[in-house]
């Protein structure tokens, strides 16, 4: 057991939501481990509970007028996942009135405009099925079932006993308060599938590819090659993810992407010392995530939209509230496009949101920004922080980080972890827990050297941030680590042994296209990645 005088971090500060996992890559194989076509597995099926962000979209996308911005099945403040991975969203008994009341909510408004979405007779039960066969296709997503029409039917009824118009109300409100509507689906059909395997349907592919892409639901022209089964095509496949991707929602991917990959949006369930850092709040936290956000996009839009530019532009946006974090000072809460001089402002990972959320409220802990870089952007694994016994002595708080790193690596259970993640966060020391530069630590100089240890191909020493940001630029290493991120961002799940081969491509197209963000997309979304075989899991 490592002993806390000796100033051994016991836990590695981590932001509050795990987003992405953090399984080892190894290059040149595939998955997590080396390509094993005898191992090689489809994913298991499943259901997956859209996002507070995919069910306001799909709101709006059915029904234009009502306001959705407060729309939420999970408050915000509870949610951690973003997207990427089903298994941590789970819609539990608290959110049902919340779900009953935004649909009636919406039922209530078709009521009041029922010409706007029905042209017949709501009087009359064929008018029903007529809507159920047009507007219920677009609600979940697929044709109905004859279980899901009767269901409907019956409630339609019961309605009709006041006015058809009530009828219709309670059909809507009731479709809004279904599986159907509220889960994305990669269950399939087993009919004609080898056994242990399921087919995705060409419904169920349309939606893996709209949600995915653009966080709302599949438009008409895709739920049209859906129905005919053409989407099955990879010619046409491919065509409607070109066509999305140019969409402003699907040029939005990069960013939310960085988002989870930064655990962006737990900055604003964090907490700094209002002593030391008074302006933090609300609007600097959200100012902190739109500013990565305007970032990544302004890369992904230039004549160099790479996983090397993120790292390395000396582009920046800042506002009233954000610049004198960076020294600066504008008027307005608008963003303005600058450009940084400061060498300790280089990519994404200097920027104040990267900072905040891999910081304490009071002090920055390098193990931790080091760790991420490890983790996430090396894809390597650093091994789980030992348990400290509370009741040791604290840590000798006059020693700076690299005073600490020399004590610590003189045990070897607590070295094992410092020594990889410590000198390569010693790079951000120049930034505080909320981003701004800053020339001392602890009443002395800051060394910004440090190195990177235990990597495939990226080791070395640099001098300064700068110098790291561009090692990692230049590594394959990065380039691949990124490509199996976005994956499992695109395809919102982990990873294992099983996908090995499965990513092996994908990290071989990002690599032949030079590691462009628009390579990601294609090979994380494109027909052979996304696949049609789901594993049926008993």
């Amino acid at each position: 057991m490592c002993v806390a005088l000796l100033a051994c971090e016991g836990r590695i500060a981590t932001p509050p939501a795990k987003v992405i996992d953090n399984e080892e890559v190894v290059r040149g194989g595939g998955g997590d481990k080396a390509c094993k076509p005898e191992v090689e597995a489809a994913p298991p099926r499943r259901i997956w509970l859209l996002s507070n962000t995919q069910y306001r979209a799909t709101i709006s996308a059915l029904f234009p007028s009502p306001a959705t911005s407060g729309l939420e099945l999970v408050p915000e403040a509870e949610q951690t996942y973003q997207g990427t991975q089903a298994e941590l969203m789970r819609l539990g008994r608290s959110a049902v009135p919340r779900v009953m009341a935004n649909a009636d909510t919406i039922a209530a408004h078709v009521r009041a405009n029922l010409a706007s979405y029905v042209t017949c007779n709501v009087e009359q039960e064929a008018c029903l099925t007529t809507f159920l066969e047009t507007f219920g296709t677009r609600v979940f997503r697929r044709p109905l079932d004859v279980d899901q029409k009767a269901g409907l039917t019956e409630v339609y009824r019961a309605g009709r006993e006041t006015s058809g118009a009530r009828g219709f109300e309670l059909v809507v409100s009731a479709m809004l308060q279904s599986a159907a509507f509220l889960y994305r689906s990669e269950v399939g059909t087993t009919d004609n599938a080898p056994a242990g395997e399921a087919q995705l349907s060409a419904y169920e592919l349309a939606e893996l590819l709209s949600y995915s892409l653009t966080e709302a639901p599949p438009d008409a022209d895709l739920l049209a090659l859906a129905a005919n089964e053409t989407l099955f095509d990879p010619v046409v496949y491919g065509a409607q993810l070109e066509r999305l991707a140019a969409t402003p929602a699907g040029r939005r991917v990069h960013a939310r992407f960085a988002e989870v990959l930064l655990s962006g949006s737990s900055v604003a369930r964090i907490s700094k010392d209002v002593r030391q850092f008074p302006q933090f709040g609300p609007e600097l936290a959200a100012d902190m995530r739109e500013e990565v956000r305007l970032f990544v996009e302004d890369v992904a839009a230039s004549s160099e939209p790479s996983v090397a530019r993120l790292l390395t532009s000396k582009t920046g946006f800042v506002n009233e509230r954000t610049a004198p974090l960076y020294g600066r000072t504008v008027t307005g809460g608008g963003f303005q496009r600058v450009t940084h001089d400061s060498p300790h402002r280089i990519g994404m990972l200097t920027t104040p949101l990267f900072a905040a959320v891999y910081s304490q409220p009071d002090h920055v802990v390098p193990t931790a920004r080091g760790r991420f870089v490890y983790n996430q952007v090396l894809c390597r694994t650093m091994a789980t922080p030992p348990t400290i016994d509370p009741a040791l002595p604290a840590a000798n708080p006059s020693l700076s980080p690299r005073e600490r790193l020399a004590v610590i690596e003189q045990n070897a259970s607590c070295a094992s972890c410092h020594r990889i993640a410590d000198p390569i966060g010693f790079a951000f020391e120049r930034l505080d827990p909320i981003g701004a530069e800053r020339d001392l630590v602890k009443g002395k100089p800051i060394d910004t050297s440090g190195e990177i240890r235990s990597s495939l191909e990226t080791d070395g020493a640099f001098d300064d941030v700068t110098g790291l940001a561009e090692r990692l630029a230049q590594s394959n290493e990065v380039r691949d680590c990124f490509a199996t991120q976005f994956f499992r961002f695109a395809q919102g799940r982990a990873t294992g042994e099983t996908d090995g081969c499965r990513l092996t491509a994908v990290r071989e197209q990002v690599a032949a296209e030079g590691g462009t963000l628009p390579s990601l997309v294609q090979a994380s979304l494109g027909l052979e990645a996304s696949g049609r075989t789901r594993r049926v899991v008993e």
